[in-house]
Formats: C-alpha cells, sequence, structure tokens
C-alpha cells in the first residue's frame, strides 16, 4: 500500500489513522529526519528531542498555531527503525503515535506512521495534517531546503472528509483548531 493517502481503521473503541509511504530515500535518512537534532522542528511544529533519546525519555513540541505545548513520552524505542510515544495535550485524551521505518531494496525504505485516537470528530483534521506534515517530512530526508511547495491543508480536509463519510463514519468534522486569543 501507497497510495500517498491516509487511511482509517476501526479497532475496538478506537480508530487508528495509518499512513504508509514508500520513501526514495535511506533508511537513516528518514530516521534522521523524524529524531535528529532540530530536524523534527523542520516538518512540524517546534519540536525540542532529547538529546539522550531512550524509553521514558519526553519530546516536547509547541504548536504555533493554537500557542500550545504538549509531549511525547516515549513508549518504543528501536533506534533506526521504531519510534513511538504516548502524545499527551490539551487537544485530547493521551494517544499513541508511532513511526516504523522498514529498508526496501534499492535503498530506499517504507515508512509507516500510526496514530490511535478515539475522537471521531478530528479525523479529516488529523489526516489532513498528517498528510502535509509527511510530504514536508519526505522532502526534509530529501535535503531539499524548502519545504514548501506541498499540498495544501484545506483540499486533503475536504477530501478525506469525502473519504470518511464513503467510509461510514458521519461524525461531523472539526476544522482547523483557531489561532490562540490575542492578548
Amino acid at each position: 500500500m501507497d497510495g500517498r493517502h491516509g487511511a482509517v481503521l476501526k479497532v475496538g473503541d478506537h480508530y487508528e489513522l495509518r499512513f504508509e509511504r514508500r520513501l526514495n530515500h535511506p533508511p537513516q535518512k528518514v530516521w534522521a529526519a523524524i529524531t535528529g537534532p532540530g530536524q523534527m522542528s523542520r516538518w512540524f511544529d517546534t519540536t525540542q528531542m532529547p538529546e539522550d533519546l531512550k524509553v521514558g525519555s519526553v519530546i516536547r513540541f509547541h504548536h504555533a498555531v493554537i500557542d500550545q505545548w504538549s509531549e511525547g513520552h516515549v513508549t518504543r524505542l528501536e533506534p533506526g527503525r521504531l519510534i513511538e510515544w504516548e502524545w499527551r495535550g490539551v487537544f485530547g485524551p493521551p494517544n499513541p503515535i508511532s513511526w516504523e521505518i522498514t529498508p526496501e531494496p534499492g535503498g530506499g525504505c517504507l515508512l509507516v506512521m500510526r496514530q490511535r485516537t478515539d475522537d471521531p470528530s478530528i479525523l479529516a483534521r488529523t489526516l489532513a495534517g498528517w498528510d502535509v506534515c509527511i510530504q514536508r517530512l519526505e522532502a526534509a530526508a530529501g535535503d531539499r531546503g524548502d519545504l514548501g511547495g506541498v499540498g495544501g491543508w484545506a483540499p486533503l480536509f475536504e477530501a478525506y472528509k469525502q473519504d470518511l463519510l464513503a467510509a461510514g463514519i458521519t461524525e461531523p468534522q472539526a476544522g482547523k483548531p483557531p489561532p490562540p486569543p490575542k492578548p
């Protein structure tokens, strides 16, 4: 699977958002783009990755659009291959996120990203957001200086809303989070 589009799976009482991307970048470049010092800040929100990354480490994220901080508490780590954290923030109950990298013939890799959530109203928003971020991650792993020029959030949000409806998920979808109030 690599339709470049995220999918939603119903797993018990939860939803799992899943992206599978075949990347033409070596696994170590993709791993470095996710866990290397300062690298995640290039394609996601401002990220403070601990120098000594291990199970129990805390990754901090500042989400400028909503002026909020969140944390990722690392629960699994297989350096170069897998990192999973429990994401905790003001946006809902803690949920696990994982990034798994599998080498492929020819020097590229398969990247699988998963996030679990209990809230069906944020599925389209979250899928669209991760879709844009993973496009930017791919550009960062390819050492592109300009990470712009990737797909926009709004058209992806609308497409994911339609995909969810076609899959029978009729919960109204929340749009972009509002910007922080001005002082």
